[in-house]
C-alpha cells in the first residue's frame, strides 16, 4: 500500500549530472584543502614557524635512527613548579581560553595569568633590561594574559644552580594596550590558517637564531638566514 502511494506521488525520477558535477568538485575541494591543526601550546604563537614544520613534516633523520626522546624536565623546573603550587588552595587556578585556542590552559597564580622558565644565566635579571634580555619571555605571558583578558602577569625565572634551583627572580608585568598583544596572537594564528592553506611558512615569523641549532627543521625552515633574523628584529 505505501509502495503504490509512492508511486503515484513521484511524477519523474531525472539523472542530473550538472549537480553530480558541482557536487564533485565541492567534494574534491573539501578533500585537498589542507585543515589546520588546532593550536595546543602558546609556545606554537610564540615560534609560529616552527609549529608548522613540527605538525606537517617529519624531521629528516638518517634512516633506523630512533626519534630523539621527549626532553627530561630539569630539577631546577620541577622545583620552581612546585614552590608555586605548594600555596593554600585556589591561589593557583588554570583557566580555559575562552576562543578555545590554544588549547592549553591558562595559569594564574593570585588571580593573574603566569610564566615559569628556568635560566642558567648567573646573574639576576634587572628589570630595566628583561625586555631586551629575553624578549620571547614577555611575548608569551603577554600572550598568556590577552587569550584570558588580563593586563597583567607574573615571570618568575629560577637560576639552575647546577641542575638544581638557585635564586628566583620575580616580576609583575603590565600590559598596556593589551589589545596591542592580542592582536599579534591573532595575526599568528591568522598566519598559521594561512601557511596551512598554501603551504607557505616562510611567511610566518622566523624563529630566532639561537634555535636553529638543535632545530631538526633547519634545512627547510629558512629561520637561520641572514634575511630572516633581519626580518625577526624588524618585527
Amino acid at each position: 500500500m505505501a509502495d503504490d502511494l509512492l508511486a503515484r506521488g513521484i511524477g519523474a525520477v531525472v539523472p542530473r549530472p550538472d549537480l553530480e558535477a558541482a557536487l564533485g568538485a565541492t567534494l574534491s575541494a573539501l578533500r585537498n584543502e589542507t585543515a589546520r591543526p588546532p593550536i595546543g601550546r602558546f609556545r606554537d604563537l610564540l615560534y609560529p614557524r616552527r609549529a608548522y614544520f613540527e605538525r606537517i613534516a617529519e624531521p629528516e633523520e638518517p634512516a633506523g635512527t630512533p626519534p630523539s626522546p621527549p626532553r627530561p624536565l630539569s630539577e631546577a623546573y620541577r622545583t620552581l613548579v612546585a614552590l608555586v603550587e605548594a600555596g593554600p588552595t585556589g591561589e593557583v587556578t588554570r583557566l580555559a581560553v575562552p576562543t578555545g585556542e590554544p588549547t592549553e590552559p591558562v595559569g594564574c597564580f593570585r588571580d593573574h595569568p603566569y610564566l615559569l622558565k628556568v635560566s642558567r644565566v648567573r646573574t639576576p635579571l634587572d628589570p630595566r633590561t628583561v625586555l631586551d634580555r629575553q624578549p620571547q619571555y614577555l611575548l608569551e605571558l603577554g600572550l598568556r594574559c590577552a587569550a584570558v583578558g588580563d593586563g597583567q602577569g607574573w615571570l618568575l625565572i629560577g637560576h639552575d644552580r647546577d641542575g638544581g634551583l638557585g635564586p628566583i627572580d620575580a616580576f609583575a608585568v603590565r600590559f598596556d594596550p593589551l589589545d596591542a598583544i592580542a592582536q599579534v596572537g591573532l595575526d599568528r594564528l591568522q598566519g598559521l590558517d594561512e601557511a596551512f592553506r598554501t603551504r607557505r611558512p616562510d611567511r610566518l615569523p622566523a624563529c630566532p637564531a639561537w634555535m636553529a641549532t638543535d632545530c631538526p627543521y633547519r634545512d627547510r625552515c629558512g629561520c637561520a638566514t641572514p634575511a630572516a633574523v633581519d626580518g625577526t628584529r624588524s618585527r
